[in-house]
């Protein structure tokens, strides 16, 4: 599973060097360079919002990244990277999955990613 997943990832990269990223443009963000959270202005991170195993490559493709301070950012800070996929790691991995829905559709995000962050299967 883990390899195909892998292989997915990497064919969404190769498609999507064929297209202008949106390196600079975040959806959820524009091009504020402000931290997403608190709306300061320093200490800024940019946290790549899909991370992991090529993920991130995919993430600066389609604009799927915030700006964030250091101590939401950070895992030794105990940031969302301490706490991955909760919290507000997979608030704005929904968020992404919405905005990516909207333009695409939901089978095309389930092709790159093989999760959907938004439903709930606790309930």
């Amino acid at each position: 599973m883990k390899q195909k997943q892998e292989k997915a990832v990497q064919k969404v990269i190769k498609d999507d060097e064929k297209r202008i990223g949106s390196h600079s443009v975040s959806v959820l963000q524009g091009k504020r360079k402000i931290c997403y959270v608190s709306g300061q202005k320093t200490d800024l991170q940019k946290h790549h919002i899909f991370h992991g195993e090529g993920r991130r490559e995919v993430s600066d493709r389609h604009g799927f990244w915030v700006y964030l301070q250091a101590k939401y950012h950070s895992a030794a800070l105990g940031g969302l990277h301490a706490y991955p996929n909760s919290g507000l790691d997979l608030q704005l991995k929904r968020l992404c999955q919405r905005e990516y829905e909207k333009v695409y559709g939901a089978e095309a995000f389930f092709e790159i990613f093989h999760e959907d962050f938004i439903l709930d299967y606790s309930q």
